[in-house]
């Protein structure tokens, strides 16, 4: 009798609606993983590591200047001249060497023999004890006892002095032979503070653009940046690590928050889009100065490579001057300018410097809010301030919700209506037209 094959479905039609629902799981799930990843926090984090690399490569430029380098040649002839000075006394110092050596040899049996006595002097104490506290003072074990006791303890202290002799004997010597030293070495130290600079420079300009190296097949390629920010990877790398994004939160039990009638601690996570928010080296006026000051190190790169050397930018006349402030030279009087003074001459150095970082292949640097330290460090953030940020947070004074750091939920406040309509467009329409509230 034959199988009857009447079914209430098409299975063929079953298996493409199978096919097409596991595409589109596939692809939601992908999706999900890339919404997930794709947050605007992590292109400020990116500007943030991009400015901390330009002031490194800053550092660098001015290390490597024709100036640093003829400090270093000087460095390096102060050593060999006095490498050279102690060449004449190499007769004295190979024979304190020598006494040395002698004088740790008569230390370490002087020492070992002390050490074996004292350890013997322990057993004969605690056999005169027993002795005494069982026969008596008068008795003559006790009497032999003691009589060893004294010996003992005669020859541990003679042992001991003999030690201290070879031990302040060494010391002397190694004394002797550190002045007849010193000054080689405080030359070969000040060689290496000044070559330390450059290369300490260049390899924090290297781990903050997350580059391997800035040479050969991989040149300026960031692969290290790329491993340690892949999606379902980015949780490997250490905190802290450069060049890695993470969100950074202060939990601060000082400053409580009522939750649906629940008190609790706040959570701030403000700094994971205001993260130089308490660096002293993002705060504007210091920005200003490291900008000013790179222009002639910039020039002299430049120059190496055969190119023409930046102009600086116009200086400003303060109110109540006749003549523009002195060239490279703004930011010396940096509080005496007005705030649209010290805004249009800032964008014009930043310009400057970012054209130098185009002309070599490098990104642009943008320095401007969230990346920018909070003003008066002194008082408000830093950690020797009256309202360190470890313990204040942000939102205590500027509100807002603490624990997002979406630029809309975070609850932003437009200070105009000029900048309400601008957020409006850069900030409150997503993906697909769709607004994030």
């Amino acid at each position: 009798m034959p199988i009857p094959e009447d079914r209430l479905y098409n299975p063929d039609r079953l298996n493409r609606w199978f096919a097409v629902a596991s595409v589109a799981m596939t692809a939601s799930l992908f999706w999900m993983i890339w919404i997930d990843y794709d947050r605007p926090w992590k292109a400020f984090q990116d500007d943030y590591y991009a400015g901390k690399a330009a002031l490194a490569h800053i550092e660098y430029l001015d290390a490597t200047r024709e100036e640093r380098r003829q400090e270093i040649a000087e460095a390096r002839e102060r050593v060999e001249n006095a490498k050279e000075l102690n060449r004449t006394k190499a007769a004295k110092i190979s024979a304190l060497d020598e006494e040395l050596v002698q004088a740790g040899l008569k230390f370490n049996v002087v020492g070992g023999k002390w050490s074996r006595e004292k350890q013997l002097l322990d057993v004969v104490r605690d056999t005169y004890e027993k002795m005494l506290n069982r026969h008596g003072a008068e008795h003559s074990k006790t009497r032999d006892a003691h009589k060893l006791l004294i010996d003992g303890e005669d020859e541990v202290e003679g042992l001991r002095k003999r030690k201290e002799k070879w031990e302040d004997k060494q010391e002397a010597i190694e004394a002797e032979l550190e002045e007849l030293n010193a000054e080689v070495r405080m030359a070969e130290k000040r060689l290496a503070d000044f070559e330390a600079v450059a290369s300490d420079a260049l390899k924090k300009d290297q781990s903050f653009r997350g580059v391997l190296t800035d040479e050969g097949l991989l040149a300026s390629v960031p692969v290290v940046r790329a491993i340690i920010n892949t999606p379902l990877l980015d949780f490997m790398a250490p905190k802290l690590t450069p060049a890695r994004h993470d969100i950074k939160q202060l939990v601060l039990p000082g400053v409580r928050q009522n939750l649906n009638y629940l008190d609790t601690y706040t959570t701030d996570r403000c700094t994971t889009c205001h993260i130089a928010i308490d660096d002293p080296a993002f705060a504007k006026d210091s920005l200003a100065r490291t900008l000013e000051r790179a222009i002639p190190a910039i020039n002299e790169a430049r120059q190496r490579n055969g190119d023409e050397p930046f102009d600086f930018p116009a200086a400003p006349i303060m109110e109540g001057q006749d003549e523009p402030l002195p060239a490279g030279r703004v930011t010396d009087h940096w509080e005496r300018l007005s705030k649209e003074q010290q805004d249009e001459y800032f964008d014009a150095v930043l310009a400057l410097v970012n054209r130098y970082f185009k002309s070599i292949g490098r990104k642009a640097i943008d320095l401007a809010q969230p990346l920018l330290a909070h003003p008066d460090l002194d008082l408000y953030l830093s950690v020797d301030s009256p309202h360190p940020i470890a313990k204040m947070g942000c939102t205590v004074c500027h509100e807002g919700n603490p624990q997002d750091t979406d630029f809309v939920n975070a609850a932003h406040s437009p200070p105009t209506h000029e900048a309400r309509e601008r957020w409006a467009e850069e900030y409150y329409i997503t993906r697909f037209g769709v607004p994030n509230t």
